[in-house]
């Protein structure tokens, strides 16, 4: 069988076992102009009528390489005129990006590419995005990430499907096969002469480290993408076991939403399956394409022995701090939403409100006091007195800086943050609780405090009753 019907078989049988394209899918060929994204085009061309394809081809142009850069881009130009597809290019200042973003040239790169081709999927309705992604990328990866140190789940390489829309049909294709393929089919194609500067890793995995494993081992590229593929279906396994699990030991009250994780429990659980719950947190918080090097995991680790308040700065801003027996992650970045979109809103009585980004309904009602009536406030129900709030106008909202409320019976007061402090409220709840205001002045902390103040007493005639309850 000739290489040509060879490659083809292969990226066919990858298609049809992986399930990569449904009939008649529009789908976006990401074309950089080398050997790889060129076969590529080739075979999807050559087999688009027996699935039904229709074909897109998008290039983006990275800012980098200059003149080279503008010939790339115009022979993409030139493919997608030969095989008659839709052809879409960007220019990206990706050095500029890079800067900007505080990330390599590389990791810029792919994020802009992404992020292209995701908005084209948007504005276009492709349902697949397809890149050329080869069985040498995959040793490259492995060994790139063993390099900076990772677990199982990095060592599985590049997936032949992300999310159901990103398919990579060419990872049982060696290089070599590929420019074969090129070759015999007269196919051109550009080189981009950085490949062989060894400025970043994965250059030097390939120009230095697999030509000497290759001599001890011809066969050393296919061996480790195989292994990728054998640990990819034992971190299945232990993912499974890792999302069932995480059930277990998160935050036992879901409707706060802080992401947390319990210390105690951790501790007795092997490592293997405790990096799998780190990192299950850090993607609650994060995103699910979150990813953490090895140094990250074991810097989570190493908090589980401090004492509370300790916390990692992690990449992108995730944030893990030690909270009273947990372990918090946070965005730093995310931004905190006011109830209902308004900084603060102004209460009407007789009327019930749903707090739905904390999993909560608030409802006022005013009355007269029952005889012998006891006008006790827990977390659930506040009793306030309703004539010494006559005339004030009530707010609902987050808590403020150097907010106070009076505690004690003589009217000396404590700052709101200093009440959290003192009822060790996870500093990640605090700025999700509700604080209930007449005008400027706290009258209570819902769900934990009620103000001296305001509270009814025995000789209140008529109250303010406020029901603080789960949704």
């Amino acid at each position: 069988m000739k290489n040509k019907e060879a490659v083809l078989q292969k990226t066919l049988d990858a298609i049809e076992k992986h399930t990569l394209f449904t009939k008649g899918d529009k789908v976006l060929i990401a074309v950089s102009g080398g050997a790889d994204s060129v076969c590529l085009l080739d075979i999807l061309v050559s087999i688009k009528k027996e699935l039904g394809l229709k074909l897109g081809i998008a290039h983006l142009h990275h800012g980098i390489r200059g003149a080279e850069a503008d010939d790339d881009a115009k022979f993409v130009a030139s493919l997608a005129e030969k095989y008659h597809c839709r052809y879409y290019e960007k220019r990206v200042n990706v050095a500029a990006l890079a800067e900007e973003k505080k990330v390599s040239l590389e990791t810029a790169g792919r994020e802009a590419r992404y992020q292209f081709f995701l908005d084209l999927v948007m504005e276009e309705g492709y349902q697949k995005i397809v890149t050329a992604h080869n069985q040498n990328d995959v040793a490259e990866t492995v060994l790139m990430r063993l390099i900076r140190g990772t677990g199982i789940d990095g060592l599985c390489g590049i997936s032949v499907k992300l999310e159901d829309m990103i398919v990579r049909p060419l990872l049982s294709i060696s290089r070599n096969e590929i420019e074969n393929y090129c070759q015999e089919h007269n196919l051109t194609f550009c080189t981009d002469r950085t490949n062989a500067e060894n400025t970043f890793t994965r250059n030097k995995i390939r120009n230095r480290l697999l030509p000497v494993m290759k001599e001890m081992n011809p066969n050393v590229i296919a061996n480790i993408a195989n292994t990728a593929v054998n640990l990819k279906e034992d971190a299945g396994f232990l993912n499974a076991y890792a999302e069932r699990l995480y059930q277990t030991l998160n935050n036992p009250h879901p409707s706060h939403k802080p992401t947390l994780l319990h210390i105690a429990s951790l501790e007795m659980i092997g490592l293997s399956i405790r990096t799998r719950l780190l990192v299950i947190a850090a993607r609650e918080v994060m995103g699910k394409e979150y990813t953490m090097e090895q140094k990250h995991i074991y810097s989570i680790l190493d908090l589980c022995g401090k004492q509370s308040g300790t916390q990692v700065s992690l990449p992108n801003g995730l944030v893990v701090a030690v909270k009273y027996g947990w372990l918090e992650f946070m965005d730093s970045k995310k931004e905190k939403k006011s109830f209902f979109g308004q900084e603060a809103i102004e209460i009407s009585v007789e009327k019930e409100y749903t707090l739905s980004e904390i999993g909560k309904k608030i409802s006022f009602l005013e009355r007269q006091v029952q005889k012998d009536e006891k006008l006790i406030s827990d977390e659930k129900t506040y009793y306030f007195d309703a004539d010494m709030l006559s005339g004030k106008k009530l707010f609902l909202r987050h808590r403020r800086p150097n907010d106070k409320m009076v505690v004690f019976p003589d009217g000396k007061r404590k700052t709101v943050q200093r009440i959290m402090i003192d009822m060790k409220i996870p500093r990640s709840l605090r700025d999700d609780i509700p604080i209930l205001t007449a005008e400027e002045e706290v009258i209570a902390v819902l769900g934990y405090r009620i103000s001296e103040k305001y509270k009814a007493k025995k000789t209140s005639e008529r109250v303010l009753v406020v029901c603080y309850e789960s949704e």
